[in-house]
Order: structure tokens, then sequence, then C-alpha cells
């Protein structure tokens, strides 16, 4: 069980506690928690962003706490409004569905599933009826909803807020009701929320829950949030070779906030591993959290993958082969080979001299694979494939 010692352990890199005095008592009084964290299945591939939050819960696990991960199978068909300028989309329950499993696969690569339950909301919003909705909804103050940042600033821009948009955190304030956690985890954009929700389990008699949120992790670019639409992002799926050499190519800058929010290495050792080489630093970053998501030994194959490939520049030998029979250009062939995201990501990768075909560099995106070529091509710094056309 976790002592007070452990606290600022479980804690570090937090934006926000509501309040670290509450959790404390909790903690002391020897407790087993239960650790909150909604999700709408609205994005099906996870990446080295979303496991800031999962890596700070598979802590308290750690220390023998458990983690109830609520699916947001009715709360989904609404759209969370946080942060956004726009109303979202509605997912469709089909939707809803595929992503919540791809969602479970993932976050297990994470959390510790003896610790983990999934819930899904419909399970209980989804049985209210229209007289129990505006019970609910009688509690609450829309003056309160409609102040918060995001319907405020659509308001003053003339921008359209839908009613079902205002009912959002109310229905995630009630899943608190209904399960009573101890703590909600979840990002800084989620307060106006949680305060929505700790002050909806005061009026139904409860303890109201801890609130903690973490920081956004930055992406490889190392100045934008990692995200898929800013292509900077490593997917938690990912094979190890490609999350270990992209892990290496981070900027030097971002790399405590790595440490201190992907592993779980204390924070005098890592002042200790900043003060060697970059390389060397980053080495070990790569290594600990390849390690962790996709085992030691495959961590240890891809840095071994890495040091021929990339720091000897040895073309590797389990490379791919795709074959054509007829004409195809650079573009087709580097895009067709499923290693990228866009066809405008393959171009900016060409023409920004990071394409080689049998060690030549070719910036020119049109360049034509005529029958009878066979060769080898490298597109960036750690994909090499063969190319035939026949």
């Amino acid at each position: 069980m976790t002592n007070s010692n452990s606290i600022d352990f479980l804690l570090r890199c937090a934006d926000t506690v509501i309040s670290k005095d509450e959790l404390k008592k909790r903690i002391l009084s020897k407790k087993k928690l239960n650790l909150k964290l909604g999700v709408d299945p609205t994005a099906p591939e996870l990446h080295l962003g979303h496991m800031v939050i999962l890596k700070a819960l598979r802590r308290f696990q750690d220390h023998g706490h458990n983690v109830q991960i609520v699916i947001g199978g009715f709360t989904a068909l609404v759209g969370d409004p946080s942060g956004k300028k726009a109303t979202r989309p509605v997912l469709t329950s089909a939707e809803i569905k595929k992503n919540t499993k791809r969602y479970k696969e993932q976050a297990l690569l994470i959390l510790d599933s003896k610790k983990t339950d999934f819930l899904n909301n419909n399970d209980w919003l989804g049985k209210l009826s229209a007289a129990e909705i505006l019970k609910i909804c009688q509690a609450r103050s829309l003056n309160r909803i409609i102040e918060r940042d995001d319907f405020r600033g659509r308001l003053e821009r003339g921008e359209s807020i839908r009613v079902h948009e205002i009912l959002y955190p109310i229905f995630q304030a009630h899943d608190s009701v209904v399960m009573c956690p101890d703590v909600e985890m979840g990002g800084t954009d989620q307060i106006p929320n949680f305060m929505t929700t700790r002050q909806a389990m005061k009026e139904s008699s409860q303890e109201p829950e801890v609130v903690i949120t973490m920081p956004l992790l930055v992406g490889l670019d190392g100045k934008k949030k990692m995200s898929k639409s800013y292509e900077n992002h490593i997917s938690l799926e990912e094979n190890a070779k490609d999350m270990y050499g992209k892990l290496m190519s981070l900027p030097d800058a971002p790399m405590r906030d790595y440490f201190q929010l992907l592993t779980d290495i204390e924070d005098l050792k890592i002042s200790e591993i900043l003060t060697m080489h970059p390389m060397d630093s980053k080495k070990i970053l790569a290594f600990e959290v390849t390690a962790f998501l996709k085992g030691k030994e495959a961590a240890l194959s891809a840095k071994s993958h890495f040091e021929k490939t990339i720091q000897k520049k040895t073309v590797p030998e389990d490379r791919k082969t795709f074959t054509y029979s007829d004409d195809i250009n650079l573009l087709d062939v580097i895009y067709k080979t499923g290693n990228f995201s866009s066809k405008n990501e393959v171009k900016r990768l060409i023409s920004g001299g990071g394409v080689k075909v049998d060690g030549d560099r070719i910036n020119d995106w049109q360049f034509l694979f005529k029958p009878r070529f066979k060769g080898t091509v490298k597109a960036g710094k750690r994909f090499w494939f063969d190319l035939e056309v026949l």
C-alpha cells in the first residue's frame, strides 16, 4: 500500500491536484483507492501523449490501488465540448464499439489488467428516464456551465451551442455519483467538468472525488503537443524498432519531461542521466519506454538495430521487398509501403532530401521507376526496403 513518502512520486509532474490534503488523508487511511478515468472512444489510436495519464494511473496500481476506465458509450453520443471551438461530430454506435475494443487493447499495454476494470456509462445513463434526467438537471446551474471558456468564446463569436453539449458535464458528473470514485484523473481542459462533478457528489452526500490533472506531452518536433494531426506522435502500436528510433530523434529540450512522465526513474537519477551525452541519455529513454511497452527483448533488438543502421549506417538485412509490374513513381512507391500516414508527409520527406535510392539522394517525388529496376530505397532515417519493378 502507498505511504506518505510515496505521495510526491505518485503526483510528480501533476498540473493540478484538488486537493492534495484530501488525497493524503485517503492514502494514509490505508484504503484501496478507486481511480476513475473517463474516456470517450473518439480516437482509436493512442500515442505516448495518452500514455502520460495511463502511466500515472499505473503508478497508483503499483502501490495497491485500482483503476476504473469509464468508456463513454453514452456520452460519446453527446460529444465532449471541452476545449472545442465548434460542435463535435457525434459517433455512431458501431464506431463506438470498434474504438472501444482498440482502446482496451492499447490501454492494457500500460495498465495492470488485474487492477483495471472497464465500465461503459451507457449501462446506467442509457437507462435513465426523461423524468430522471430532468431531476438531475434541476440540481445543475446553467450559468456555471456556459461561463466556461469554450462555451463563452463561442457565444461571444455568435456561434451555435447545441443543447446536448450543455448536458455533457451533467452526465459526466452523474458517472461519478454512480461510481463514487476516490480520485478522477484527466487533462487540464477537463477541470470545469471535474468541478461540476465534485459539486454533484457533495449534493449526493458523497465525499467529492480528488481531481488530478496531468500536463500535455510535447511531440517529436519539440514544440507542439503530441498529436496525430501534427504528425509528431509515436503510436503505442508502433513496432519496437520504429518506437525506439523515433524516440532517438527527440530534441534535447523535452528530455526531462519524457523521463518524468513516461518512466519510473527517480528524479535524482534522471538528473544524473541528463548530464551524459544527449545520445547516451536518449538511448536510456528510448530503451526504458520501448521495454515497458514492448518487452525487454524487443527493446534490446531495437537498440541493436538502431546502432547498426543509424550510427554505423549498415543497411538492415531484414528489410521488406515490394514488387510492381508497371511504371511507378517514387511518391507512390514509398506511400504504398504503409509506413507513412499521408502522401503529403512523403512529399515533404522526398523534397527535404530524406530519400535515397541505391545510395543516391532523390529530391523529385515524380522520379519514375521503370520495368527491370531492382534496388534498395531508404526513406527517412530508419526505413529501408527493396524494390523490384518487373
